[in-house]
């Protein structure tokens, strides 16, 4: 449980401060990214708000639940993410395309680690209930 509860307030953390820094540069980033700011805005407070969540359900006493919502979430961001840089090339610039990339690969990292710990509790249960 230990693991998990680590994974997720990491996910928690990088989302949060991903989303701060995101809400606070909206205004120099859209011209870097060719996205608007109010979007960039918008994605940004969305992302420190998930973050937050994500942190405080990490402090719950069966986490597993928030793991199987975060890894979900997780998942869907690197999806949707690549639907928008394979399907939509034109609408991000070079810049804003390779920044989404990038933290879609550390966001499918995260979803990864989570899936790990959580499939690794769900092995220690069984086995313990085996045992019994």
């Amino acid at each position: 449980m230990k693991a998990l509860r680590s994974r997720l307030r990491g996910n928690g953390t990088f989302s949060a401060m991903s989303g701060a820094v995101l809400t606070a540069g909206a205004a120099g980033f859209d011209s870097a990214f060719g996205l608007d700011a109010w979007l960039l805005l918008l994605v940004g407070i969305a992302l420190a708000a998930y973050g937050v969540q994500i942190f405080l359900l990490a402090r719950a006493d069966d986490v597993r639940p928030a793991a199987r919502f975060a890894t979900a979430m997780d998942i869907a961001w690197v999806v949707s993410a690549a639907v928008v840089v394979i399907a939509f090339p034109t609408v991000m610039t070079a810049t804003g395309r390779v920044t989404l990339v990038l933290v879609s690969l550390v966001v499918a990292g995260l979803a990864a680690g989570q899936a790990r710990a959580l499939h690794g509790l769900v092995a220690e249960e069984t086995l313990a209930l085996r045992r019994q």
